[in-house]
């Protein structure tokens, strides 16, 4: 639980100021086409678009909302600018139901998580959602519903530029509003960083802007750059041109933050030269016990209870297998370290006196509750217990794992469950799962969350590629996979271990050397930049 006392004011209220090359180039281009212009700022902050529209712009009529009133004593000294005081969601409620729009919608709207708000804030949240035909979401950050509304508040024919951070991009939560977006704005633009732009925080972020469509006009506009910082923001963007991009709305947009030649080459050359993980593997989620603490346990509580024939091996965190193969030695070594290995496995078994002590004592503690254990006939029995051939790590942190099941193991949902096709050279599927065409579909199609975790889903893995070879040139895979295992045993930096399997495969694969460099940078840039 997050305690509001010991978070910092930018974390309540998402303070980070916008940089004020963005605020110029956002302006520009929000301002250009007007002689009289409305303007909005749902989040002005300390007031730097107000005060350069205003500058740049005398006609200009402006409305800045704020809810810090230090802030707003600053904004009140701009011309033009009626100033108001409050959440800009008691605003929004104001005014939504009078038909009050503007020429332009612009700011860079807080970063607040769902558990920093009020619950009438979240209600506020929900609602905006809702009137604009989407799901209710209390559990998203304040910047969702402030794009929505943002969006909704904007004229046909008017202009929205809005500040985001990368998670539009990326995360489950935004689906949706990438979708709003789509179909409210006739033109799209977006710009993406190689380099970090807001100082003191590790979000990166996007610029969005476009002009809001008249209900009879169809069809989508994208430009999307990739720029290498800030000092590139120029008008000669303006001069490049948009270009219709056909994707399904449910995909991701973090495609976007590659430029638009590899894009080009990823969604052309890349896919055809490679194939679907899911046409080597089935890989299904991990077992859901219920309660970890119940069934994951320790060689001491094995010994206690005498629980020997219950026990299966296990592998239940990223920190219990650091090779490319699970094996005997990784679960006595874990064991010695008093890690839980041990699953317990009481289906369809003659339970002994051990075990229903353990049961009589789980009971005692009030551990058998909860929704999941109270669905099952026997709340103690675990549906869906079988070995795989191979684990796929669900969450990852530096970069994605795959772990060769050598012990007869199972995994909790930690891990996937991977059982290989008929005829399939796992040795070569191993190898080729660490090449960086394999890891560069990762970083592309998994969600990252804040701390720079990257979860895959079972939805995603038909998007995860791994490189087709023309012929193997003799490659003993078997031998490669067992220096690939050393490799990860001796925590080999991942950059030089990648580089290795590329040079070993590239000669044979479809790409050429060139590519596989692009592929490479691609991948360690979106991975350094996910990581660091």
């Amino acid at each position: 639980m997050n305690d509001k006392s010991k978070q910092t004011t930018e974390k309540l209220y998402g303070v980070f100021y916008t940089p004020y090359e963005i605020v110029d180039f956002l302006s520009n281009w929000a301002t250009e086409d007007f002689q009289r212009i409305e303007v909005l700022e749902p989040s002005a902050g300390d007031g730097r678009f107000v005060e350069y529209i205003v500058s740049k712009n005398k006609d200009a009529s402006i409305t800045a909302v704020e809810i810090d009133s230090v802030e707003c004593e600053k904004i009140r000294k701009i011309n033009n600018t009626k100033v108001i005081n409050d959440d800009f969601y008691n605003f929004y409620e104001s005014v939504k139901d009078k038909g009050i729009q503007y020429d332009v919608v612009i700011g860079n709207p807080p970063y607040i998580r769902y558990q920093f708000l009020s619950e009438e804030q979240r209600d506020y949240q929900s609602d905006i959602l809702k009137r604009n035909g989407m799901k209710a979401n209390k559990l998203i950050n304040s910047w969702v519903a402030f794009t929505v509304a943002g969006i909704e508040m904007c004229k046909s024919g008017g202009k929205f530029a809005f500040v985001l951070p990368t998670d539009l991009l990326q995360v489950s939560y935004a689906k949706e509003l990438r979708k709003f977006i789509f179909k409210k704005l006739e033109t799209v633009t977006i710009i993406s960083f190689d380099s970090i732009v807001f100082e003191g925080i590790q979000q990166d972020v996007v610029l969005i802007f476009g002009v809001k469509r008249n209900l009879e006009e169809k069809g989508n506009l994208i430009r999307n750059i990739h720029l290498k910082d800030m000092s590139q923001l120029t008008k000669d963007i303006s001069l490049i041109p948009f270009e219709n991009y056909e994707f399904d709305y449910s995909d991701k947009w973090r495609k976007f933050l590659l430029n638009k030649d590899f894009l080009e080459f990823y969604e052309g050359s890349f896919l055809h030269n490679t194939n679907s993980i899911n046409d080597f593997a089935n890989i299904e989620v991990g077992i859901t016990t219920g309660n970890n603490k119940v069934f994951v346990v320790d060689e001491l509580t094995i010994n206690n209870y005498k629980l020997d024939e219950y026990k299966v091996p296990l592998i239940g965190r990223s920190l219990d297998a650091t090779g490319l193969f699970y094996t005997k030695d990784d679960i006595e070594n874990n064991s010695r370290k008093g890690r839980k290995v041990w699953l317990l496995d009481f289906n369809n078994k003659e339970l002994k006196e051990g075990a229903h002590q353990y049961i009589r004592d789980v009971v005692n503690r009030n551990e058998h509750q909860g929704y999941k254990l109270g669905l099952r006939h026997k709340w103690f029995e675990i549906p869906s217990i079988w070995i795989p051939e191979a684990f796929l790590l669900r969450r990852m942190g530096k970069f994605p794992k795959i772990v060769k099941n050598a012990v007869e193991a199972t995994s909790t949902d930690t891990f996937h469950r991977v059982k290989f096709k008929n005829n399939v050279d796992f040795n070569k599927f191993l190898v080729l799962f660490y090449s960086s065409a394999c890891l560069l579909t990762f970083e592309l199609e998994g969600r990252v969350f804040g701390g720079g975790a990257l979860e895959i889903l079972p939805g995603d893995l038909k998007n995860i590629r791994l490189p087709v070879l023309a012929d193997d040139g003799g490659i003993n895979f078997e031998k490669v996979s067992q220096e690939l295992d050393i490799k990860l045993r001796q925590k080999e930096d991942i950059s030089e271990l990648v580089k290795w399997v590329d040079e070993l495969i590239q000669p044979y694969s479809k790409f050429n050397s060139t590519e596989f460099k692009q592929i490479y940078n691609t991948w360690e840039n979106l991975r350094k930049k996910r990581t660091e």
